[in-house]
């Protein structure tokens, strides 16, 4: 009992392989587009897109107002430093720029969420290896880091950060765009296709 070596479980092999891995800016298709800091982030939500659903943009929430950011280009297209135009009741928040008609579905400290998939087959997980330090993996199409060393087979996956548990993180509606946040920055990534 006391002498006998404990055997390697899955979730070993794959704290060992994230303990050392290295966090990533770029990938094969996913850029680093911008940082935002946004104080006392509330929540965060992507436009629904109707007219436009490839182009993406987040609708930002903090204590200081609204913030919309271009997710491709992570420029700051909009700021209201006095209304957030957020409803905590509905988890929703209205576009004060006036270019969106149609409410934003929230994810924040009140709850909600994001999509975790993309149509393509990426996905994005929040591992607690080293609690409360979470590690969020992006994983390739067709890859699972939880599966595949089961099945003997090396993962595909890119270490996006490591840090305490973040407030959202998802995906846009189109895909096109991947979202971290803390409790004061705006992390997005992005790709075209």
């Amino acid at each position: 009992m006391f002498g006998k070596q404990k055997k390697d479980t899955t979730f070993d092999t794959i704290a060992k392989e994230l303990s050392g891995a290295f966090t990533v800016n770029e990938t094969v298709e996913w850029k680093r587009s911008a940082e935002v800091v946004v104080g006392g982030l509330i929540a965060v939500g992507f436009f629904e897109g109707r007219e436009s659903p490839n182009l993406d943009k987040l609708l930002a929430v903090g204590s200081k107002g609204q913030t919309i950011i271009d997710c491709q280009s992570g420029d700051v297209v909009y700021r209201n430093r006095d209304h957030d135009g957020y409803s905590h009741d509905t988890l929703t928040a209205w576009d004060l720029s006036g270019v969106n008609s149609d409410p934003v579905r929230m994810s924040g400290v009140g709850g909600g969420g994001l999509k975790r998939f993309t149509s393509d087959g990426w996905s994005v997980e929040a591992i607690p290896i080293a609690w409360p330090i979470y590690y969020y993996v992006l994983q390739h199409p067709g890859s699972s880091i939880f599966s595949d060393y089961k099945l003997g087979r090396k993962p595909k996956f890119d270490l996006l950060d490591y840090d305490y548990q973040q407030m959202a993180w998802g995906f846009s509606n189109s895909g096109n765009s991947l979202l971290l946040t803390s409790s004061s920055d705006v992390i997005l990534w992005s790709r075209s296709r």
